[in-house]
């Protein structure tokens, strides 16, 4: 059995047909095992750094990735999909397989600092800002 939500304005609006259409289709057939996903994330700034916040529940952190190229950070892992024991499943809404996500940061930040650690489901990744650096005055040697 499949339990799908019933929208009566597809009956009467041609426009949301097709879509009505295909949101059956995906609820009646079986997930793709490659399929990606994209977890909900959280960015902060504050004075000295950034934060990324990545919701990824049910995801072991040694599991995940995470690299700096040309100042791109990629967040890459993957949440297997539950094994269904002797049960069929209904109804299944949760996102598993492979995802990633890549934020560009600023020139000005310290990519040899980046600290990642997890707690409770969230995978933080703490981007320090780089010292500004100031200008400094060269001394005039006289003979």
């Amino acid at each position: 059995m499949t339990v799908a939500t019933y929208r009566p304005i597809h009956l009467f609006d041609p426009r949301f047909q097709f879509a009505a259409q295909r949101e059956v289709e995906q609820q009646l057939s079986p997930r793709n095992k490659e399929q990606t996903w994209s977890p909900a994330v959280d960015i902060y700034e504050f004075d000295d750094r950034f934060e990324i916040r990545a919701d990824i529940p049910g995801i072991t952190l040694t599991d995940v990735e995470i690299t700096i190229e040309k100042n791109v950070l990629t967040i890459n892992g993957e949440r297997p999909a539950p094994a269904a024991e002797d049960g069929q499943a209904h109804r299944i809404e949760r996102d598993y397989g492979k995802f990633s996500r890549q934020f560009r940061l600023p020139e000005t930040v310290d990519v040899e600092s980046v600290k990642a650690s997890g707690d409770n489901g969230v995978l933080q990744v703490v981007v320090p800002k780089a010292e500004k650096l100031q200008p400094r005055r060269i001394e005039v040697q006289t003979s």
